[in-house]
């Protein structure tokens, strides 16, 4: 039914087996199964989710299936769910488990790679943990992002924006219980289901786009293919939300530019030009001074407006800069950078005879971004926010 009214279907099945289940599993809910000369499909879902972490062999099959099917699948990396930690955190040589499986599916998954540069193997990575869903963003640029936790889970707008590219692609943002049990919120008896639903989804989209916006810059796409003499080569300044706030991130130039454009494009750390295959997005010319920009021949308020925007640009970066500084003086030790092992969760709290592990139940837990020295062996500790 979902299929029919033209919608992608992702099937959370959270399969992992061994090869030739795994090959059956895949027959069964992506290629469908063939007998004779007819190929029957069961369920002929567009992509589903796999847990991986029996390996390598319990993915492939899935993927290659994917493939012949233009479809494509998910691996959990850093789930939702609060016990994650428990395995997904825990530290495996220089790496922690979460960022082997990250590093793992993006590895198995390379030479799939679409128009836009992502692989068909995404990774599911929890919003209710925004530093990971940060790290793994700037660790996996090939892979797309299935984000669960939206929502019920506690996962906040705020959250998800880090597991979006600076163009605002590269992401999926998943709620469940949010939207189908809307309802009950309602008052109802349940009978406004459909609306109360389609009332939450619209909230969370509404919601999601006070902190991500999705960019155009090919001029095709974005319906500029016969203005070349209107805007130059591009013409497109890409801006994403932060904190609430629209932030230009990606900046080509056009002729009738206006300069405060030109000096938040100086301003902004790792805005720079580039080709006009971009991926898609919601697009916005750069407005020319006669357009409405922020130059000599611009309106007041949109001079004033562009003004906020350049001076806020230069603190963002100015701070950026200092924090970058700051964390990479802390961090060193016997004279070098000391190695990032990656960021673990500790207990607190003490263990005793009498109470055993009632004091750590009660006193919780602390994660920590985990430093250490290569050449005496010394171990920092940091918060891993301030590190990212």
């Amino acid at each position: 039914m979902p299929k029919a009214k033209g919608l992608f279907v992702i099937a959370d099945i959270k399969r992992g087996d061994i090869g030739s289940t795994a090959s059956a599993y895949a027959e069964g809910w992506l290629s469908g199964v063939k007998i004779g000369e007819e190929t029957f499909k069961t369920f002929d879902a567009d992509c589903v989710t796999l847990n991986g972490y029996m390996g390598s062999d319990s993915i492939n099959p899935f993927l290659k299936a994917a493939q012949g099917e233009d479809k494509c699948v998910f691996v959990l990396v850093k789930t939702s769910n609060p016990g994650s930690g428990e395995l997904q955190d825990m530290v495996a040589g220089d790496r922690l488990v979460y960022q082997v499986m990250g590093d793992l599916n993006q590895r198995i998954a390379k030479g799939t790679e679409g128009k836009y540069g992502y692989t068909m193997a995404g990774a599911v990575t929890g919003a209710t943990y925004p530093s990971d869903i940060r790290a793994l963003r700037k660790r996996l640029e090939h892979t797309f992002f299935l984000v669960p936790g939206y929502g019920a889970q506690g996962g906040t707008a705020e959250d998800v924006q880090y597991a979006f590219d600076k163009y605002g692609h590269g992401a999926i943002v998943n709620s469940s219980r949010g939207i189908m049990c809307a309802w009950q919120k309602t008052g109802g008896d349940g009978r406004d289901f459909a609306q109360a639903a389609r009332d939450a989804a619209i909230a969370m989209r509404d919601d999601i786009r006070r902190f991500v916006t999705i960019v155009y810059s090919s001029r095709k796409r974005a319906g500029l293919g016969g203005r070349r003499k209107d805007y130059g080569k591009a013409g497109l300044c890409a801006l994403r939300r932060d904190g609430g706030k629209l932030v230009p991130v990606l900046h080509h130039p056009v002729r009738h530019q206006s300069d405060p454009v030109r000096e938040v494009h100086a301003a902004i750390p790792g805005c720079g030009g580039g080709g006009e295959d971009r991926p898609q997005g919601v697009y916005g010319p750069v407005p020319s001074p006669e357009r409405g920009g922020g130059g000599a021949g611009a309106p007041p308020q949109a001079r004033v407006q562009w003004q906020r925007e350049l001076e806020q640009a230069r603190e963002r970066r100015q701070q950026e800069e200092q924090r970058q500084a700051q964390v990479k003086k802390t961090a060193r030790c016997c004279g070098q950078d000391m190695t990032k092992l990656g960021v673990s969760t500790f207990q607190l709290g003490e263990h005793t005879f009498l109470g055993g592990d009632l004091d750590h139940l009660l006193s919780g837990s602390m994660k920590m971004a985990v430093f250490r020295c290569e050449v005496c062996g010394r171990l920092k500790f940091f918060d891993p926010e301030w590190v990212q």
